[in-house]
C-alpha cells in the first residue's frame, strides 16, 4: 500500500495579498455592500468565559477575538453574488463559536424560470473562500 500525498500548491498572489485581511473588509474593497452583524450580549459573555477558561489553565491573554457574523452582496445586471460569514448553531440557536464557515452563492435571473442559485461555496474555511472567491472575480469584471 502506498501512502498518496496531497498536492502542494504554491498560494496564488490573490490569497497571498488578501489572506491577511478579514474577508468583510476584503469584500468591500471589491465592491460589495457588507453588513455585518454586530456583537451581542451572548458574545461579550462568552469572551469573558472564554478568558477565564484560558486563565486557569495558565494562558495569558489580553484578548479572545469573535468574528462578526455578515452578510454581503455585489448587484450585477440580473445576478447578484453573495458572501456570508456566519457561526454553526446548535438546535436551540446558539452559536458554536469554534465553527465559523464563509459561503459564497450566486444568484442569477432566468427569463421563464425565475431565480436560479450556484453554489462555489458552502460552509468553508478562509482559504477555500478565497479560493473559490479568486476564480469569480471574472464575474465582477476584475
Amino acid at each position: 500500500m502506498s501512502i498518496r500525498m496531497p498536492i502542494w500548491r504554491e498560494p496564488s498572489e490573490f490569497y497571498k495579498k488578501y489572506a491577511p485581511l478579514p474577508i468583510p473588509e476584503m469584500l468591500r474593497l471589491h465592491g460589495f455592500v457588507v453588513d455585518e452583524t454586530p456583537m451581542r450580549k451572548e458574545d461579550f459573555v462568552y469572551m469573558e468565559e472564554y478568558k477565564c477558561f484560558l486563565l486557569s489553565r495558565g494562558i495569558n491573554v489580553d484578548e479572545v477575538y469573535v468574528k462578526k457574523e455578515f452578510s454581503a452582496i455585489y448587484v450585477l445586471h440580473g445576478t447578484n453574488l453573495e458572501a456570508e460569514g456566519h457561526y454553526t448553531r446548535n438546535p436551540n440557536g446558539e452559536k458554536m463559536y469554534t465553527s465559523y464557515y464563509y459561503s459564497l452563492y450566486l444568484h442569477s435571473f432566468v427569463p421563464d424560470e425565475g431565480w436560479k442559485q450556484q453554489i462555489f461555496v458552502n460552509k468553508g474555511i478562509k482559504r477555500v473562500f478565497l479560493q473559490k472567491f479568486e476564480e469569480c472575480l471574472p464575474l465582477l469584471g476584475s
